[in-house]
C-alpha cells in the first residue's frame, strides 16, 4: 500500500540499489519491463539527439544560433496538449541562445540578490 511504501522507503530503496547496481542499465530496464514496471533510463543530451526514434517523433529538432550554424536540440519529452502529435518547430525561427544569456533575468526573478550582487556573481570567474 502507499502507506507501507512511505514507511519503508529507505529499506525499499536500499534493496533496489543493491539489486540494480550489480547489473547493467540495459539489464535493469529489461527486467523491470518484463515485470510490467514502466521505466526508462536517464539519457544524456548526446544520447537523445542521436536517437533516430526521437528524431522520427519530433523530439529532436534543428535550431540556429543566428550565425547560420544549426544545432540539434532536444525538446522536452513532456507533452501537455495534442498528446501524441509530433512537435512542430519552425526551424527558421527556432533559436539556440548563447550560454548564460538569461542568467541575470533568472537571478532577478528567483533570488533576493540585489543588482550589484548579480553583476558581481556573473562577472566573477
Amino acid at each position: 500500500t502507499m502507506q507501507s511504501r512511505r514507511f519503508n522507503t529507505t529499506a525499499l530503496r536500499e534493496r533496489i540499489e543493491a539489486w540494480s547496481t550489480t547489473r547493467t542499465t540495459a539489464e535493469v530496464e529489461k527486467s523491470l519491463e518484463a515485470g510490467g514496471v514502466p521505466c526508462g533510463r536517464y539519457r544524456t543530451v548526446s544520447e537523445r539527439v542521436h536517437d533516430p526514434m526521437l528524431h522520427q517523433r519530433g523530439s529532436v529538432y534543428r535550431a540556429t544560433d543566428g550565425s547560420g550554424e544549426f544545432w540539434s536540440v532536444s525538446a522536452s519529452p513532456r507533452r501537455t496538449d495534442r498528446a501524441g502529435a509530433p512537435l512542430e518547430v519552425d526551424v527558421d525561427t527556432a533559436a539556440v541562445h548563447d550560454l548564460g544569456v538569461d542568467s541575470a533575468s533568472i537571478l532577478r526573478r528567483y533570488t533576493d540578490l540585489d543588482e550589484s550582487s548579480i553583476i558581481r556573481l556573473l562577472t566573477s570567474h
